[in-house]
């Protein structure tokens, strides 16, 4: 990825309304001079972030699997740049207190390790997850845990409404919205990539 498509990406990010964004494989191109400064993006993963909507409190852990890297060359790393999540998982499951919490791993580990989790760790009630790039669109429950995942590229954005009761997690509602031509274009991320453009022709 070249430095401008980097500032750009970087940029976008900082306009974005959002609460949480998990960092995965890569992400680690950005270096911590630029991707890692944005807030509130988790510098330090494997450290759950508390969030309110509405009604609800929701605790959310940021993960990303060591495996995700298994591609990249040998000796690129001078050490793992994800720790194994698994005991940190555990920490975090048994440091909520009581059951009015909507407990939800937000994990960078690809569809396969995510269903593991819900496997082994019933007691989550939502896996968002990334890497793999599965495109899920419908409720996907296993051993009683949504996972779900909403492709790559950025080319949809998924939309959950769901409700706690007596410690259960029920989903109203889960689709995923395309992010076609349809959607209006962003004036400043235009103009972004309008620039770019002039100066790489054809990308």
């Amino acid at each position: 990825m070249r430095g401008e498509e980097k500032q750009i990406v970087v940029k976008i990010f900082a306009i974005m309304l959002y609460d949480i964004i998990n960092t995965g494989d890569q992400d680690l191109a950005f270096g911590d001079s630029t991707f890692f400064h944005l807030e509130p993006v988790i510098k330090n993963r494997d450290k759950p972030v508390q969030l309110t909507s509405g009604k609800y409190k929701l605790s959310v852990l940021p993960v990303a699997h060591p495996a995700t890297t298994r591609f990249y060359p040998k000796g690129i790393f001078s050490e793992s740049p994800f720790a194994n999540p698994g005991s940190a998982i555990q920490q975090w499951l048994k440091a909520i207190p009581g059951e009015k919490v909507i407990k939800i791993l937000l994990s960078h580990s690809g569809y396969d390790q995510d269903v593991e989790y819900s496997r082994e760790l019933p007691q989550i009630h939502l896996i968002l997850g990334g890497h793999s790039q599965t495109v899920i669109d419908t409720v996907n429950l296993i051993n009683g845990v949504a996972v779900q995942q909403a492709g790559g590229n950025g080319a949809y954005v998924g939309e959950m409404v769901g409700e706690l009761t007596d410690g259960d997690f029920h989903i109203d509602s889960y689709h995923l919205d395309p992010m076609d031509k349809s959607i209006p274009a962003h004036p400043q991320v235009n103009e972004w990539l309008q620039e770019y453009h002039k100066i790489y022709p054809g990308k």
